[in-house]
């Protein structure tokens, strides 16, 4: 005979095999099995009990009429029922035109409605007694067979199951709460399997037991006062049935400072295709992760103080049933692989806590002007970590980024006014952003594992930031901003003194190509000049070929473009009074992780070269039709 959800086992074994302070990120809480098979000998029908002795059970036959709630039939704590549908009777004869008659212009000829409903038999459960568990399943009956669950009055369906795949109608234990008082088991002709005859026998059970320690009793579909509760270090083992079955549990964070890092990890089901969330009280999820059917769940590094005020952890049935095979689910402290307790391994914990996985809810670290270094985990499963760091306005951070040994890194950043933009770090790699400017926004980082769903939840990743010279760097913000034609502090031009670094003076900026196509543009403000410039401007440094320069009019015409080789290239200008742009990209837009600079310097010896540039007032307008204009 086919398992069923009769009997439990004790639970407090499971919990005391699972030590929470002596595991390992990488091994969830064992899974044990709550429900032993059913013994079912020849005569009187038994069921185990939770102490592994047999009960009898009624063996009952249905008897008809038992099609409404009014008459319905009672039913005994324990329970066979023995049942047949039969189609109903056939409906009213509908009374048709003759054969050769037309029907009305615009109107389909009328047919006798096909039947929709094949019997419906209806059961009263008793009340379930407190500190006992009520199971209903279907044990067998026609693949068009549906087992409902109605509220006292038959006139609200609280729940419905059906055959999955072959696997039985079946219902998670019911507790006292339930609210259930009337079976429904129900077939209907639009179900019924092409060529097969609709209706068939059954067999209903229904068991009492006591509950378990650690058991998720039904209801907990929908957020309650009376949820069961997921404590640290107190494991929950429930069922994921019928498909569409949802268990929600309410967190607790008694007994864990904040900081504290977490593991919460579910196991079992393997016959399911489940959801795991977090939601806050507005149901809005703030971490969500959809295992592979019969793979287990781990997340490490949870922050249960960083959850907001009454969340609620929820496991959603997507695909399947499993009402054999329970699943546990548990949170315990978070310790790497060889660590027995976190005060002898405290340094091996990453900094970085979940739930980070969306935007609106990243985890924040606190700017300081030094150089900082957080770690972090990427816990497979399609976890994202979404890092913010409030650096002031003004200020510009360098970043390196080292990839897990077992995974890529592909990251995404997004810092003050500049678009997102993306770079791939391979497994153990370094990925460096030698400027990111600050803002009145945090820089986003967010950083998944590549491939997608890679597992390196022992295998921590690292961000490292250093403060630069704001005045030293282009940063990767403002210097596209109106198309480069506001000059703004933080992308222009930086004069420098007459010298032995540049004899003469004049002014120079350094910066990167990062990411793909990427286009600097820098600000060159000559309107105060007295006469033309002669300069000399220097492009190079980058190491790679493709790289340009271009020194622009305010119009964004170019006065000179300027390809520079591996070892750089110089050329002579004039510049008229004015407002100019320098604009350093690459052909082909391809990225670079090394330095360019860019040097204009005063040169006497460009002074007999033509005046090129347009007179401008530097706001990036044309001049007016009477402004003087200098020919190039």
């Amino acid at each position: 005979m086919r398992r069923a959800i009769a009997a439990a086992v004790a639970f407090a074994a499971g919990v005391a095999a699972v030590p929470g302070c002596r595991r390992q990120a990488d091994a969830p809480i064992a899974s044990r099995d709550l429900f032993p098979d059913i013994v079912a000998p020849a005569g009187p029908q038994a069921v185990a009990s939770a102490t592994g002795a047999v009960v009898r059970a009624e063996r009952v036959t249905e008897t008809e009429p038992n099609d409404s709630p009014d008459r319905a039939q009672p039913l005994s704590a324990n329970a066979v029922v023995q049942g047949a549908l039969s189609p109903t009777p056939a409906p009213a004869p509908v009374e048709l035109p003759p054969a050769d008659a037309k029907p009305p212009k615009g109107k389909r000829p009328k047919t006798p409605p096909a039947p929709t409903t094949i019997d419906a038999d209806w059961f009263r459960l008793p009340a379930v007694a407190p500190g006992q568990a009520m199971q209903v399943e279907l044990r067998s009956g026609p693949p068009c067979a549906e087992l409902e669950i109605h509220d006292d009055a038959g006139t609200r369906l609280l729940r419905r199951a059906k055959f999955v795949r072959g696997v039985r109608p079946a219902f998670g234990p019911l507790g006292t709460t339930a609210g259930a008082s009337m079976v429904r088991v129900v077939c209907r002709a639009g179900k019924a399997k092409a060529g097969e005859a609709p209706g068939g026998s059954y067999e209903l059970a229904v068991f009492s037991r006591p509950a378990q320690p650690g058991e998720v009793l039904e209801p907990d579909d929908t957020p309650r006062p009376d949820l069961p509760v997921l404590a640290v270090g107190a494991p929950l083992q429930g069922t994921l049935s019928p498909e569409g079955d949802v268990d929600q549990f309410a967190l607790s964070a008694a007994g864990v400072q904040p900081g504290d890092a977490m593991a919460l990890s579910v196991t079992g089901a393997p016959d399911v295709q489940w959801e795991l969330a977090i939601a806050a009280p507005d149901g809005k999820p703030v971490l969500v992760r959809t295992p592979p059917r019969g793979q287990p769940v781990l997340i490490p590094n949870l922050d249960l103080h960083a959850l907001p005020a009454g969340s609620l952890l929820q496991l959603r049935v997507k695909q399947g049933q499993a009402p054999d095979s329970p699943y546990a689910v548990g949170v315990q402290p978070w310790l790497p692989t060889g660590c027995a307790r976190a005060q002898e391994c405290a340094q091996l914990i990453p900094q970085e806590r979940e739930p980070n996985d969306l935007p609106d809810h990243p985890w924040t670290v606190p700017y300081q002007p030094i150089e900082q270094r957080v770690s972090g985990v990427l816990g497979g499963l399609g976890d994202v970590d979404q890092l913010a760091l409030p650096v002031p306005v003004g200020q510009v951070v360098g970043l390196a980024l080292q990839a897990p040994s077992s995974a890529g890194l592909g990251v995404q950043f997004a810092a003050a006014a500049a678009p997102a933009w993306t770079l791939a770090v391979p497994a153990g790699g370094v990925a460096r952003v030698p400027a990111l400017a600050g803002g009145v926004q945090p820089i986003r980082i967010e950083l998944r594992a590549v491939p997608a769903g890679a597992t390196v939840a022992n295998d921590p990743y690292s961000v490292r930031w250093t403060p630069v010279d704001a005045l030293a760097w282009e940063a990767e913000a403002g210097d596209e901003t109106a198309g480069g034609l506001a000059w703004l502090p933080a992308a222009a031009l930086l004069p420098v003194g007459d010298g032995p670094t540049l004899p003469g003076g004049g002014w120079q900026r350094r910066g990167v190509l990062v990411p793909q196509g990427d286009r600097d543009a820098f600000g060159l403000d000559l309107r105060e000049a007295a006469v033309p410039e002669g300069l000399e401007l220097a492009c190079g440094g980058d190491g790679a070929p493709g790289l340009t320069c271009a020194v622009q009019d305010v119009a964004g015409r170019d006065v000179l473009r300027l390809a520079a080789g591996p070892q750089g290239a110089k050329a002579l200008l004039a510049l008229a009074p004015g407002a100019y742009r320098v604009v350093v990209e690459a052909r082909g837009g391809r990225p670079s992780e090394r330095p360019y600079t860019v040097v204009l310097r005063r040169a006497a010896e460009a002074a007999h070269l033509p005046v090129a540039g347009t007179a401008a007032d530097g706001t990036g307008q044309r001049p007016a039709p009477d402004a003087p204009v200098e020919s190039r």
